[in-house]
């Protein structure tokens, strides 16, 4: 832990260290806990694309504690979907004192653009609106040089992150029949968008498709953004901790690898950025485990309220045509 950081000993740390805010988390905590009544999603239908396992799954359980009135998951394998509603099932059966959460699971590629067309179709001839929209989803990561994995693969990988993203976010913003209030649109990012460098980890530095998918991503959803009113639909990206899913499982890493974020983390940091309280954040990328009190507060407020850059995918060491 740096010394720019305090501890909290409420709670584990971030898996890696950060000193953007005094204070780092790496699990829930109360600021974000989803059964605050300030962060409650009822009455709110929430989609997520892949969310049928990992940080896409416990975003789901994140909105269920808030109370939201449909959790929908979508993602390609129908095994996989049908444990995952079960899941989720029980979980809002046992929220105690709480309406339950309806549980909708849709089979549907991402990568798909008739697909993804299909599912909003589907919803919206069933009378759904989607409130809230995660998109939690990339190609599966192979490690090597761009020039190596070849144009198509690379390609391929961008096509699911900024495509397919693009066109969900039109779908959300152009729903016939919408209902009153904001709308949101989480975008599940990566630290790998500004940590690719060997000189910061050697790890993400040998999957640069990774990172440049989800900067692509993070990049053109700051052009929307930019946009739109907040009021209307507001958008954030967010770096969800460094958790132990079972993508990373896949790519052979251990669970003792390293100290481990909780998916408590996400979970709950992302019923924070559907609310009013994180509308500040407009337009930004962040990490899940920055203090959000401290990031509302405050020199770190200051900079995201004057700084048109901060917090934004832009040319290190510029502000525009200047200097930083």
């Amino acid at each position: 832990m740096s010394s720019t950081m305090k501890a909290d000993f409420s709670a584990p740390g971030p898996c890696f260290d950060t000193n953007v805010t005094p204070t780092a988390h790496g699990t829930s905590y109360p600021a974000i806990d989803p059964t605050r009544p300030e962060l409650s999603q009822a009455g709110k239908t929430v989609l997520i694309v892949g969310g049928t396992s990992g940080i896409g799954l416990a975003i789901a359980k994140g909105f269920i504690a808030a109370s939201a009135s449909a959790v929908i998951i979508a993602g390609r394998g129908q095994e996989q979907l049908d444990i995952a509603r079960a899941s989720l099932e029980q979980e809002a059966a046992a929220k105690a004192n709480r309406k339950e959460t309806r549980i909708i699971a849709e089979r549907s590629d991402a990568a798909d653009l008739v697909a993804i067309d299909a599912l909003w179709s589907g919803l919206a001839a069933r009378g759904i609106v989607v409130d809230v929209l995660v998109f939690n989803t990339v190609k599966t990561v192979t490690p090597g040089p761009l020039l190596t994995l070849g144009t198509q693969h690379v390609w391929e990988g961008l096509e699911l992150s900024v495509r397919s993203l693009l066109r969900f976010a039109e779908k959300l913003n152009g729903q016939e029949n919408a209902s009153d209030g904001t709308k949101y649109l989480l975008n599940v990012s990566t630290a790998a968008v500004n940590t690719s460098h060997k000189a910061y980890f050697p790890m993400t530095a040998e999957r640069p498709e990774y990172a440049l998918a989800k900067g692509a991503a993070a990049l053109a959803l700051q052009f929307v953004a930019q946009d739109v009113d907040p009021e209307q639909l507001q958008v954030i990206s967010f770096h969800p901790g460094t958790i132990f899913t079972p993508g990373v499982e896949r790519l052979g890493i251990p669970a003792n690898a390293f100290p481990f974020d909780d998916e408590s983390l996400p979970g709950s940091f992302a019923v924070w950025a559907a609310s009013e309280e994180a509308r500040f954040l407009h337009g930004r990328w962040v990490w899940a485990s920055w203090d959000v009190t401290e990031l509302a507060q405050g020199e770190l407020r200051k900079r995201l309220d004057s700084e048109v850059d901060f917090l934004r995918i832009s040319v290190g060491g510029l502000a525009g045509t200047n200097l930083a």
